[in-house]
């Protein structure tokens, strides 16, 4: 007889990680009625298809009270058993509450966030939910004319230069600067995506070792240090028509050189033109 299918793993007492159970949207309920300190009801419970790693799912909160008001959310949950497990929402916690406000860097409002296992089975982040649809590198520009391709394009060019240009010196994100410097920055890198691959424990392939001693002794020294975004790229924005509303996908930002982020956003654009030539 085969073994019946087991249900996520107990993270923390009592305590079962499970997006899908009905359980998760009341633990949360509660968790809001503590926080705000009124009753919250959640409802129109919604999980959205995207992201590689988190689970994302759209609720609303009614707050009671003598003047009842509803607010549009995100939840967002770090499954522990997920890609880049385990996971922190502190980073991008910090983050996007250090930029609110920044002119010119549409990023959505945070609530709440915390990495106790024991309130909802996994590290989970509460944001306001922004209006807009994920336009998909694979859907080429279907429902696009020329003119709101330029304009997103753009815009996703002018946005990633407010972001460089954010003085994290004089905002809380400067204690992420402890021992880092524009010449080790590329080797602190380097060293957390081997221990995310899990070198030396895991069996790497050897066009990752080469990789990796390529990378240790051609590491480039910064210029300057900003806060590098670190997955900025098509699919981690929302966009209504020809404007961009909003940034996502926050979970790898990080002090360093800002050519990280213009490597990443141009590796793929120019991989998807040279399958389009191939293809």
């Amino acid at each position: 007889m085969q073994d019946a299918v087991k249900p996520a793993v107990d993270f923390a007492e009592g305590i079962v990680f499970d997006p899908a159970s009905p359980a998760l949207p009341l633990r949360l309920q509660q968790r809001l009625s503590q926080t705000w300190d009124v009753p919250v009801t959640v409802s129109n419970w919604r999980r959205f298809p995207m992201g590689l790693s988190w689970v994302t799912i759209g609720f609303t909160a009614t707050l009671g009270g003598a003047a009842k008001q509803t607010r549009e959310l995100i939840l967002r949950l770090g499954d522990p058993g997920g890609l880049f497990a385990p996971y922190s929402t502190e980073p991008e916690f910090l983050a996007l509450s250090a930029l609110a406000n920044t002119p010119g860097l549409p990023i959505p409002g945070v609530w709440l966030h915390s990495d106790d296992l024991a309130v909802l089975g996994a590290p989970f982040m509460i944001t306001q939910r922004v209006s807009g649809d994920v336009p998909t590198p694979w859907d080429g520009i279907a429902g696009r004319d020329e003119a709101q391709s330029v304009s997103l394009g753009n815009e996703f060019a002018t946005i990633l230069g407010v972001l460089h240009a954010f003085d994290w010196r004089q905002s809380p994100l400067r204690t992420w600067a402890h021992g880092i410097t524009p010449e080790n920055t590329a080797h602190h890198e380097l060293e957390r995506w081997a221990a995310i691959a899990g070198h030396p424990q895991n069996a790497l392939p050897p066009t990752m070792h080469y990789a990796m001693r390529w990378l240790a002794a051609n590491a480039p020294v910064a210029r300057q240090l900003v806060v590098v975004h670190g997955d900025y790229r098509v699919g981690n924005f929302l966009r209504q028509g020809a404007h961009i509303t909003a940034v996502l996908d926050w979970e790898l930002v990080h002090l360093g050189d800002p050519h990280e982020d213009l490597g990443w956003a141009t590796r793929l654009l120019a991989g998807f033109a040279a399958r389009r030539r191939l293809g």
